[in-house]
């Protein structure tokens, strides 16, 4: 994910479209795997837990959605993709503190 949205810096178009493949396929398959998680790792209520994942997931999309349309309208791409890669960057740290507290609680 952070390889594409790197690549999305570049002046060249074709490195620009493979960078927003790249991307999305990482995208895809993180979204994937957090699906799959939410259902393996709840104790209860599975079926809710998939549904309120999905609840924030299309929330979150739709909000994020328009906020990408402002934050490119109002500032620049480059801009938009500093944003990107500070969520991106975010998202791993917080994604490796979470394996952190999760070898914890095993102990």
């Amino acid at each position: 994910m952070m390889s594409g949205t790197v690549l999305l810096l570049s002046e060249n178009i074709y490195v620009v479209i493979f960078g927003l493949g790249l991307f999305t396929l990482a995208f895809f398959a993180a979204h994937t795997m957090a699906s799959q998680m939410t259902a393996l790792h709840a104790k209860q209520g599975k079926s809710s837990a998939t549904s309120i994942y999905w609840l924030f997931y299309y929330f979150g999309s739709s909000i994020l959605g328009t906020g990408t349309g402002y934050i490119l309208h109002a500032f620049s791409w480059t801009i938009f993709i500093t944003v990107l890669l500070f969520s991106v960057v975010v998202s791993f740290i917080l994604a490796t503190r979470n394996q952190d507290l999760k070898d914890i609680k095993t102990i």
